[in-house]
């Protein structure tokens, strides 16, 4: 299973969306925050998005660090570390979450975690609440 996964982040990292496309199934689930529509079902919506993705970025690039998979399961979990770089070379770095679900062969679904905090209203009152802890508990 590890190695359809790579070869899926491969074809990403490649650009060779084909390539990609051919690694899921039909009826794939695509849940990702990094996207304009961050669950995708279905092979026609995930190709959507994913090149949306393909398009937004100069480059992408993932390390993996850990993989766990299970022989008598068809989910496998890796950690990876995320080098992408936006259409003005400014570099992203972040370390991600990937649980990826695996059927004939294929990959059926991949959930993507990220650690970036709530956005909005919701982060701001987050932000203001660790900047007073951090004052208060010195």
């Amino acid at each position: 299973m590890r190695e359809i996964f790579e070869q899926f982040l491969k074809a990403i990292e490649a650009k060779d969306a084909p390539v990609a496309f051919s690694l899921l199934t039909d009826d794939v689930e695509l849940f990702d925050p990094h996207y304009p529509v961050q669950d995708m079902r279905g092979i026609e919506e995930v190709k959507e998005g994913l090149t949306w993705g393909l398009k937004s970025l100069k480059s992408m690039s993932f390390t993996i660090r850990h993989c766990s998979e299970n022989s008598t399961s068809s989910l496998a979990f890796f950690e990876a570390d995320c080098l992408h770089v936006l259409p003005n070379n400014k570099p992203i770095k972040f370390p991600q979450v990937f649980v990826v679900e695996y059927r004939e062969q294929k990959i059926k679904a991949i959930r993507a975690y990220e650690p970036f905090g709530p956005h909005g209203f919701v982060g701001f009152m987050l932000k203001l609440n660790r900047f007073i802890w951090r004052l208060t508990h010195k």
